[in-house]
């Protein structure tokens, strides 16, 4: 985990944001690290108001001056340019993750914003939902990162399991502190058919949700423990509502530095119609980055 960083680059100052996050986990990690340009067909003249990489040694030019002036010598650093222009930027990310041999994509989270990423998802949702390696989505910030708390809501599911050890890695890399955190809907904030399961049968859903919510705390209270018996710092909680909304909660209470969710490598619309909590927590105006982990996508 966190050995051989991808960190793709647009050109953009807000791009480079990304670059504190990978050398923080490569310094930690001892990642080695490529810094990557794909070169986009019939791409804009600029890129949030700056001017558009769009040839082949332009980008290995700004690469390099990139390398020399973020990149500490002690890191193993590659550059690689794709120069076949490429309408999908996303996709030649998510291909060179495999192509290149990295196992972690670092990147900031920005995107065109407004409908546009409701339909279609910006390219970093893109990017989680086309591969099958963790993201971390640096917030658009200072230029700085810091990982001394660590939020990890959980579900209890075996499947999403993956997001839970990558949190753990982190914590552990980081010395952070780590909140596992699980959250219990109440009639009011159950969707689809489980809605309306609660709608016929109130009294019957009130004592199922009360059940998992003491499974929840039994469930955490392990994972807690088991934690702690190798060294981390762990705190759990479980909490009750809408998920999306207490997450974002708890994260702006705890003053997470880093989100770490499980996703079903779903993006754009599909996600948000059919209520993915992680792209609500994505697409939500939180500080804290996000470290997205693919999970089975048949998990439930």
């Amino acid at each position: 985990m966190f050995k051989r960083l991808l960190i793709p680059l647009d050109g953009s100052r807000l791009a480079e944001t990304a670059i504190p996050a990978a050398i923080f986990v490569a310094q930690k990690a001892g990642s080695s690290m490529v810094l990557l340009h794909i070169i986009e067909k019939d791409a804009p003249q600029s890129v949030h108001g700056e001017r558009h990489l769009t040839s082949t040694e332009e980008a290995k030019s700004y690469l390099a001056e990139i390398a020399k002036r973020w990149i500490p010598e002690s890191i193993k650093t590659d550059l690689h340019v794709h120069d076949l222009a490429t309408e999908n930027v996303a996709r030649g990310i998510a291909d060179h993750l495999l192509e290149l041999h990295q196992d972690t994509v670092v990147m900031n989270a920005h995107g065109h914003g407004g409908l546009r990423d409701i339909l279609f998802g910006n390219i970093a949702q893109q990017v989680v939902a086309l591969g099958t390696m963790p993201v971390l989505l640096v917030r658009p910030g200072d230029g700085s990162f810091s990982c001394h708390k660590i939020l990890l809501p959980h579900d209890g599911v075996p499947e999403h399991d993956p997001s839970l050890q990558y949190g753990m890695e982190l914590a552990r890399l980081a010395n952070a502190e780590l909140k596992l955190v699980m959250v219990i809907p109440t009639t009011s904030t159950l969707k689809g058919a489980e809605a309306a399961v609660g709608q016929m049968l109130p009294r019957s859903t009130r004592a199922m949700l009360e059940l998992a919510m003491q499974e929840g705390i039994e469930h955490l209270r392990k994972d807690a423990e088991e934690l702690r018996s190798k060294g981390l710092q762990v705190d759990f909680e479980v909490l009750r509502g809408d998920p999306t909304t207490r997450i974002i909660q708890i994260s702006e209470q705890f003053s997470a530095d880093v989100i770490v969710l499980g996703t079903h490598g779903k993006s754009g619309a599909k996600a948000f119609w059919e209520g993915s909590v992680t792209a609500r927590v994505a697409a939500a105006k939180s500080k804290s980055s996000l470290l997205l982990v693919p999970v089975a996508k048949n998990a439930s």
